[in-house]
């Protein structure tokens, strides 16, 4: 279920990426690096990063941050925003390797009230939880 779900997420990436990607790497307004990233996002033996989430919420029109104790904060994209925590799991050394999903719950209670927002919302919410697990 769950690599069916990454999948999903990878597709979406792959199939959104060229019409956001000189928007978002701006570095390569050519698109030189575009096919290698379509390649690294759909090989499941790779795990997903900075330019997958950016991708995505350019795509989903979602404000992504990310929040890491070495830098800080990042954040990716405009729109509904979701907040991301750059961590280590399972790293003797305490290195960040995994993203997790920070929910605001004051936020999503918010969204709610509206049974369509709702709705969008907790597709926003699976949706960017799953790009963490790519």
């Amino acid at each position: 279920m769950i690599k069916e779900k990454q999948a999903a997420v990878r597709n979406i990436i792959i199939q959104g990426a060229p019409a956001v990607w000189t928007t978002v790497m701006e570095h390569d307004m050519h698109g030189e690096e575009l096919q290698q990233f379509i390649g690294e996002t759909g090989d499941s033996n790779e795990y997903g990063g900075e330019r997958q989430i950016a991708i995505f919420a350019a795509i989903k029109r979602l404000k992504v941050t990310v929040h890491d104790k070495t830098m800080g904060k990042l954040t990716y994209g405009h729109g509904h925003e979701f907040h991301l925590l750059y961590s280590h799991i399972n790293d003797e050394n305490g290195e960040p390797n995994h993203y997790d999903l920070l929910e605001d719950v004051m936020s999503h209670r918010r969204l709610q009230a509206s049974s369509k927002k709702a709705g969008d919302t907790k597709e926003a919410l699976q949706s960017v939880g799953m790009v963490l697990s790519l």
